[in-house]
């Protein structure tokens, strides 16, 4: 149990630091969209491959981390023992993330797109609670919370586990062409990039959500059929790190060429090589931590401990730093490690001396 959890600390943090990274990146790449909350005049087309390479699998892999951790999760705290943990750790920091910080982003995109945002009471009543609504990163905790309670019907035969693992072959077969088939098929209705907000409740991208919700199912057949219990092969990791590398190459590379609402086989391509990238890089990066970094640690654990304030936490520290180094000359590649280097350090101490502390909020974070 303790190599596999270490397992799991260690790419559950490195997904979050990814996170960090691919949000500090997109100031500083070219071709960044409008609405990006800071603009840097300082740009390479280094980070735009950087944003375009993570940006397919980062998010993925969170769900499949989550996915992973459901069965036993409900097993352990009963149906109505899980709803309130996830209730007490998602939806509270979701509807404060949602509510009360991101009009505070809503208000940075419409003033990095040159629109005059008025006075806060206003604008929150008639601009963000309106056609500037949006989320910010706090979208995931309530698409996730989601994710949970579509999981129960589920969630009782997930959670007895196989004597022995099993093929992944079918499933992983399955989850990548279902996920691809979501997506071309929305491709044909919606933009690439696009989000939607839905009665103002959860926001998502329209072309990735089901293919999100099929890697959190896929992690937790994952748990009952034991397929990340031993560590892998050399073989066997290496021959799922070229597929993943392959597919995740020709994602960005018809990303760079494709239009931003492509149409017939470009669509139906791209909606293979994304998704069977967001499928299987994760699996990849988890085989790989499992093989090569299962030994336990306490400072593992105690980065992973604090993964999850780093995440809610991030671009309120990472945007304003960024905007504090646009007027100054440096490359942005310095910029970059700067900006990114401080939100690591500082979301970590925050999130383990002072979120994880607090009596409020300990339970929480």
């Amino acid at each position: 149990m303790e190599e596999r959890l270490a397992h799991w600390d260690r790419f559950r943090t490195w997904t979050v630091y990814g996170v960090v990274a691919l949000h500090g990146a997109m100031t500083y790449m070219v071709g960044a969209p409008g609405w990006w909350y800071v603009q840097d005049p300082g740009r390479s087309p280094a980070f735009t491959l950087m944003v375009l390479a993570l940006d397919v699998f980062l998010m993925p892999g969170m769900f499949l981390a989550a996915g992973y951790f459901a069965p036993p999760s409900l097993a352990r705290r009963g149906t109505r023992g899980f709803l309130g943990e996830k209730a007490l750790r998602l939806g509270i920091p979701w509807v404060l993330g949602s509510l009360l910080v991101a009009p505070w982003f809503a208000r940075a995109s419409l003033l990095a797109l040159g629109y005059p945002v008025g006075h806060l009471g206003a604008f929150y009543r008639t601009v963000f609670l309106g056609p500037a609504y949006q989320q910010a990163h706090f979208w995931f905790l309530g698409v996730l919370l989601a994710f949970f309670l579509l999981f129960l019907p589920l969630g009782r035969r997930l959670g007895e586990r196989t004597p022995e693992p099993r093929p992944i072959g079918l499933p992983l077969a399955c989850c990548v062409v279902g996920a691809a088939l979501w997506f071309g098929a929305l491709g044909t209705r919606y933009p690439l990039d696009v989000w939607v907000h839905p009665a103002y409740v959860l926001v998502f991208q329209p072309l990735r959500v089901g293919g999100y919700f099929l890697l959190f199912l896929l992690g937790a057949l994952a748990w009952r059929n034991r397929w990340l219990e031993r560590p892998p092969s050399p073989g066997c990791l290496a021959g799922l790190g070229g597929a993943a590398t392959l597919l995740l190459l020709l994602s960005v590379v018809l990303r760079l060429r494709l239009p931003e609402a492509p149409r017939g086989g470009g669509l139906w391509l791209y909606a293979l090589a994304h998704e069977g990238a967001a499928v299987l890089v994760p699996l990849a990066l988890a085989a790989l931590f499992r093989r090569f970094g299962g030994a336990p640690s306490a400072r593992v654990s105690e980065a992973a401990g604090g993964s999850y304030g780093l995440y809610w936490l991030h671009q309120m520290l990472l945007l304003p730093l960024e905007a504090l180094l646009v007027p100054l000359p440096w490359s942005p590649w310095v910029k970059f490690l700067l900006a990114v280097g401080a939100t690591l350090w500082a979301g970590q101490f925050l999130a383990l001396r002072v979120l994880r502390r607090l009596p409020g909020l300990r339970r929480v974070f």
